[in-house]
């Protein structure tokens, strides 16, 4: 098992010895830890985008997460990973479990379809949808203010 973080947890919190905890890793050793797991869970209570998730399936690493900022459009159960419900142990469980159980030729199916899915992120494409949202608000607020 594979976590990172910017620092160790502190307190009475004490990590079972098969974790391999990175703290604060490097910008360029991201990808290799993402790529070295069989599917990364993001197990967050809540989420304004989380990076974390698309940066893994960018990896070919499918996702399991909850139902928590980017991944809830961009996760397709059974496709590219799985979604469940937040504080859903056992729906994690089994979720973590349906990927690791499948077939090498299922698991790179969803492997590539994992990277696939955000493929077409980038700056220039994230600043372009957002420019455009912008323009949407003000032309919403244009309307309202005629009225």
């Amino acid at each position: 098992m594979v976590a990172f973080g910017s620092k160790p947890p502190s307190g009475s919190f004490v990590l079972p010895p098969f974790l391999e905890l990175h703290i604060a890793p490097s910008q360029e050793s991201l990808p290799g830890l993402y790529a070295s797991c069989d599917v990364w869970l993001s197990a967050s209570r809540n989420e304004g985008f989380n990076l974390m998730a698309m940066e893994s399936m960018a990896c070919r690493t499918p996702l399991v997460s909850t139902r928590t900022g980017w991944p809830i459009e961009g996760v397709r159960d059974g496709i590219n990973g799985y979604l469940v419900d937040v504080d859903d142990v056992n729906g994690a469980f089994a979720a973590v479990s349906k990927v690791l159980d499948l077939s090498e030729a299922s698991w790179r199916e969803m492997s590539e379809n994992a990277c696939k899915s955000v493929a077409h992120c980038s700056w220039d494409e994230s600043c372009r949808l957002f420019e455009a949202s912008l323009f949407r608000i003000c032309e919403n607020a244009s309307h309202l203010a005629k009225l």
